[in-house]
């Protein structure tokens, strides 16, 4: 058994009672970050733009050490069977440094990203706050549904669209109480409703909004259908201002009951897609000439807005931001699964996972992130030429991709 699998039960013990603890000793009340939490720097500057395909790079070129990233992937081949892991992206100084699909797959291969749409959402809700097609982020959501005949009305004018942003709108919404697969799922409750956006609005009101994190899927629903009524059609919406600019023209956005794309967990993109939009947060939402996001939206959507005190998911990840999950040397999407976008401003790093994991096996990725692909960029300048450990890691990726585990 390798040594991540063989540690994790007793860390997971020691981090439950840390987390305990810390839930027991503070002040609820003050949910919100504050200046001591981690804020990123972000550069605009780029080599090149990768918006019609990205460059490969050996990994000494781009600074990272190839003995390091080898290691790592023995350890995947290690629990392969069982850490089921699609495909895998890492991306340094806008390079590609190491790629890598589970067989079957390949960089044409589209993945359901799950949840990690809802990051795609913010990013669209801050374009469209930008364009002014919605006034500020303290704005009552009820104002943008005056079709709902709504009970607790004057409860629900205090949810705000910040609120939506930071999984903190107060809503009854048990969503991580219970599997995917249960009928009392309040997210497979919503996709079954008639009118998603009626359906999460109908929700009581459990918490003072604002004053604590909860996942809810329904919140990032609202959005998009909010962005749809202010711009008219959020596809198109998010097709001239996002995906075209980018160069991402192969993927596909499903749609709720009344036809408006699905803003919670409904994209389809390709890896190599996937990172192109983390590429774009690591460069401030700058791309090739353009601020495709506003600047500050990147920047107040990386910062922590709201701690999470260990809920899931991605219990590992101490704050939110809005529609991202914010770690001290990085900030990441999740989707079910195991679906990844990391990004890493400090060392120039962009990471892609897409996984079929279990909700245990979560923390298997991040993992990798800080005890292998951070730790290998040791330099921010190329380093001296390693073919042997080169070859080495590419003999390892090979392995990996060959599936010598399936009988």
């Amino acid at each position: 058994m390798n040594t991540y699998v063989k540690k994790n039960f007793s860390k997971s013990i020691i981090i439950w009672i840390i987390i305990f603890f810390s839930i027991c000793c503070v002040d609820i009340s003050a949910v919100y970050a504050t200046e001591e939490t981690q804020t990123f720097t972000f550069s605009s500057h780029s080599s090149y733009w990768p918006t019609q395909e990205w460059k490969t790079s050996a990994p000494e070129e781009q600074g990272m050490d190839s003995g390091l990233l080898a290691e790592m992937f023995d350890e995947m081949n290690k629990v392969a069977s069982t850490y089921r892991i699609h495909s895998l992206l890492i991306i340094r100084n806008g390079y590609i440094v190491v790629e890598a699909y589970y067989p079957g797959h390949s960089k044409d291969s589209l993945y359901k990203i799950y949840s990690s749409t809802k990051s795609v959402t913010s990013a669209l809700f801050g374009i469209a706050l930008h364009k002014g097609y919605i006034s500020n982020l303290d704005q009552p959501v009820v104002d943008f549904f005056p079709e709902f005949a709504l009970k607790d009305i004057d409860l629900k004018k205090q949810i705000t669209l910040r609120h939506l942003l930071t999984m903190s709108s107060g809503l009854e919404w048990p969503e991580t109480a219970s599997s995917y697969m249960s009928l009392e799922n309040p997210t497979r409750r919503m996709i079954a409703s008639e009118n998603w956006a009626k359906y999460v609005l109908e929700k009581g009101v459990k918490k003072q909004p604002g004053t604590e994190f909860n996942y809810n899927s329904g919140c990032a629903q609202l959005l998009a259908v909010i962005i749809n009524k202010k711009t008219g059609d959020v596809q198109s919406f998010a097709e001239k201002n996002l995906f075209s600019p980018l160069g991402i023209a192969y993927y596909y956005w499903s749609k709720d009951t009344t036809g408006i794309i699905n803003g919670s967990h409904g994209l389809e993109m390709r890896t190599r897609d996937m990172a192109k939009f983390g590429y774009l947060y690591l460069k401030g939402g700058y791309w090739d000439g353009r601020q495709i996001i506003p600047r500050r939206w990147v920047e107040e959507s990386t910062t922590a807005q709201i701690r999470k005190y260990g809920k899931p998911p991605a219990i590992g990840s101490p704050y939110y931001g809005y529609q991202w999950y914010i770690r001290p040397l990085y900030f990441h999407s999740l989707g079910y699964q195991g679906q990844y976008i990391f990004v890493i401003p400090e060392h120039e790093i962009v990471a892609v996972f897409t996984s079929q994991l279990s909700d245990r096996q979560y923390s298997f990725i991040p993992h990798l992130i800080e005890r292998y692909i951070i730790p290998s960029a040791k330099d921010t300048k190329p380093m001296p030429e390693n073919a042997a450990m080169n070859d080495l890691l590419n003999a390892k990726i090979k392995k990996f991709s060959t599936g010598w585990w399936i009988k």
